[in-house]
């Protein structure tokens, strides 16, 4: 200042700082509790505050323009840059959402026996969803959006089923593959009854693979191929088995049981073919097991057992010749048969005629014939015999010489014989000679 020549001075100081203009840097979606800051730094020093959230905040380095953050509490949060620069301040904030995480757990696989499933995840966070991923068809959820919820599919094969969770911006996926698999309708076929030890099965598959156990029985099994529908099972022992034909479809199951009783097979032996002298004999089948009984097949007239149920029963027809019987057993369902041929014979009554008194050396005989075959035969006599036919009953016997002779005829109907016996006297017949003619004198003469 000048004042008439007098002047004076004073200085001042001014100090120029440079105005902060502060860029907190982009906010963010944390899908945790940490938040690394993004600001770009100006002039002075910065510090980070909080100005709005649920939780509290810790931060790694507040005057760091990329500190890290740690909160206590998810939800969301507003936080402040401030820069001061000697008394130049400025300031922004960043929002920062910080979202719990989701941990997707779509549940466990599984083994469906029809078209429809009920998926059961384990829901974490946010809001879930079903997806299909791959099939062989298409899928329909009863609600998507729930955790357990009904899908049903539209044909049967392999599934793979999407459940995403979403918090916010945070996401999780997790995945399960359903079999929907056809449910099998076992079918183990017809009950059976087997005259021996072995048996061949009669299932009628339907899906899946088939398997044949033994679920009772007095014995133990032995199956030719224990997956085939006709296999075939050996026993160790006679007696009533239940065996159970299971189909497994991708863990759907069905069985159903078939009873199948092994039963001893009778050997029937009606005996010996036979022959009878008469209208009765005695049968002698062997027995084996089983129950037995007789019957006729064929005959010329009608038979009467006295003991049907008997192997060794009498048998009587009304008419002779030759009969066909037989001798049946049966042991539960199993049974066999054995014929007999058995010929009935009339037994001959052999009658050898009159007895004879004959006046030479021959004679006739006056046999009267019955049944079979006649023959004459000397019994007893002087001499020796020669019959004109010895097998007719009216044959003609020479003898060489006189005397008293016995003969027999005897019948024989195939091994049925009768006998009878004539006596004939052979006498030599007198030559009378009564002289020449003669005359006499008188009414006496020599």
């Amino acid at each position: 200042e000048d004042n008439g020549g007098c002047n004076d001075a004073d200085n001042v100081v001014v100090n120029y700082y440079e105005q902060p203009v502060t860029d907190a840097g982009a906010g963010g979606n944390e899908c945790d509790l940490d938040f690394t800051f993004s600001a770009t730094a100006s002039a002075g020093t910065g510090t980070w505050s909080l100005i709005s959230g649920p939780g509290t905040p810790t931060f790694a380095d507040s005057n760091s323009p990329t500190s890290l953050v740690d909160v206590s509490a998810y939800g969301t949060y507003i936080f402040q840059w401030a820069e001061d620069n000697n008394g130049c301040t400025d300031a922004d904030q960043v929002v920062v959402n910080f979202n719990e995480q989701p941990v997707a757990d779509a549940g466990l696989d599984g083994n469906e026996c029809d078209l429809n499933y009920l998926l059961q995840a384990n829901a974490s966070v946010g809001t879930g969803t079903w997806a299909l991923l791959s099939g062989p068809g298409t899928a329909s959820f009863d609600d998507g959006s729930s955790a357990n919820t009904n899908v049903d599919v539209s044909v049967i094969g392999t599934y793979v089923f999407l459940w995403t969770e979403v918090n916010g911006s945070c996401v999780d996926t997790d995945q399960v593959t359903v079999i929907f698999s056809t449910q099998p309708v076992a079918n183990a076929g017809s009950d059976g009854d087997e005259c021996d030890l072995d048996f061949t099965f009669s299932a009628i598959p339907s899906v899946g693979t088939g398997t044949w156990t033994q679920v009772s029985g007095p014995g133990t099994s032995s199956f030719t191929n224990i997956n085939g529908p006709t296999a075939t099972v050996d026993v160790t022992a006679y007696g009533t088995y239940v065996f159970e034909w299971e189909e497994d479809n991708n863990g759907c199951t069905s069985a159903d049981q078939v009873t199948v009783v092994f039963t001893q097979n009778p050997v029937a032996n009606a005996g010996t073919d036979d022959q009878a002298c008469g209208n009765t004999i005695t049968l002698n089948a062997t027995a084996s097991i089983g129950t037995g009984a007789w019957s006729q097949v064929s005959g010329p007239g009608t038979a009467t057992f006295t003991a049907p149920s008997s192997p060794s029963s009498d048998v009587s027809v009304d008419a002779f010749g030759s009969y066909v019987f037989e001798w049946t057993e049966t042991n539960g369902a199993c049974s066999d048969a054995d014929q007999v041929t058995i010929l009935f014979n009339e037994i001959p009554v052999a009658n050898a005629g009159s007895d004879g008194d004959e006046c030479d050396l021959d004679f006739t005989f006056s046999a009267i014939p019955s049944a079979g075959t006649g023959t004459w035969t000397q019994v007893s006599g002087p001499g020796t015999s020669v019959f004109s036919n010895s097998n007719s009953p009216i044959a003609t016997v020479n003898v060489t010489a006189y005397g008293t002779y016995v003969f027999e005829w005897e019948e024989d109907n195939n091994g049925c014989t009768s006998a009878d016996q004539v006596t004939v006297v052979f006498t030599q017949n007198p030559v009378a000679n009564a002289g020449t003619d003669d005359q006499a004198c008188g009414n006496t003469i020599t």
